[in-house]
């Protein structure tokens, strides 16, 4: 198992620790962006009135939503494959 930490004026920092805290803040905005979005998405369709061009709107909007829950997902996978790589065991 390879131990990787930094040394800095106060201390150690794991780069494992560091790497699971920008990607959980990751992973929550992308899914706090994804809810608003769809919810947004879901506004437009209902005040679109049939008119195509809102409801082309509203479709892309969605898309935007579906793009940043994948993003998310992935970023939460990112963390398994480095550690993967490092041979770290993967423990919740």
């Amino acid at each position: 198992m390879i131990n990787v930490a930094l040394a800095n004026a106060t201390g150690t920092i794991n780069v494992m620790d560091v790497l699971n805290r920008v990607v959980n803040w990751t992973f929550t905005f992308l899914l706090a962006f994804a809810v608003i979005s769809i919810l947004y998405s879901a506004f437009l369709f209902l005040t679109a009135g049939g008119d195509p061009e809102k409801i082309n709107k509203a479709k892309s909007q969605l898309m935007y939503s579906v793009v940043a829950i994948a993003i998310a997902l992935v970023a939460k996978g990112v963390v398994f494959i480095v550690k993967d790589i490092l041979g770290i065991p993967n423990t919740p």
